[in-house]
Formats: structure tokens, sequence, C-alpha cells
């Protein structure tokens, strides 16, 4: 995982271009699932990380919106907006 300062936007090396990345913590509030959820859906490919300097899981938006649209459980619309908004970027 790679290692980065702060949440904001930078590039995913996954996706291939500068991305907006999130808290661990904000995405599995608007995914309504647990940190630990999360992970898994890290370690699995799912969802693109990278880690702060002092250990905070940040998370790709665009792979949490990707995990968003594949759930068939989610009954909401996450705009990446919004989100960027909550996370005070």
């Amino acid at each position: 995982m790679d290692v980065m300062d702060t949440q904001g936007e930078t590039f995913c090396s996954n996706c291939g271009e500068e991305k907006i990345w999130l808290s661990s913590e904000i995405a599995a509030m608007f995914l309504e699932l647990s940190e630990l959820q999360i992970e898994r859906l890290i370690e699995s490919g799912e969802m693109h990380a990278r880690r702060t300097h002092g250990g905070t899981c940040l998370v790709c938006l665009d792979s949490l919106y990707k995990t968003r649209q594949r759930s068939e459980e989610m009954v909401f619309e996450i705009d990446p907006g919004d989100l960027a908004e909550v996370a005070g970027l």
C-alpha cells in the first residue's frame, strides 16, 4: 500500500490518474459498513487504498463509488462531490 500525507487529491496507481482520497472511516460511513469490512474490500482489491505517514487508511473515491455501484444492498446514491465536501476537501 502506498503512503501519502493526508486526504485530498493525488495519483492513484490503480486508476492511473489523479483521484480524491477519503479516510476509511468516511468510506465506511457512506457505505454503511464497518471499517473492518472496508479493510476486507481493500484486501480483495475492490477498493484502492493508501496509508498516511501516521497510519490512517485512505480510500480512492472512485473505487469507493464503484464498490457502491456493484453492491445491490445499497439503497442510496453517493455523489462524489458530497463525499469530498464531508471530508472537507
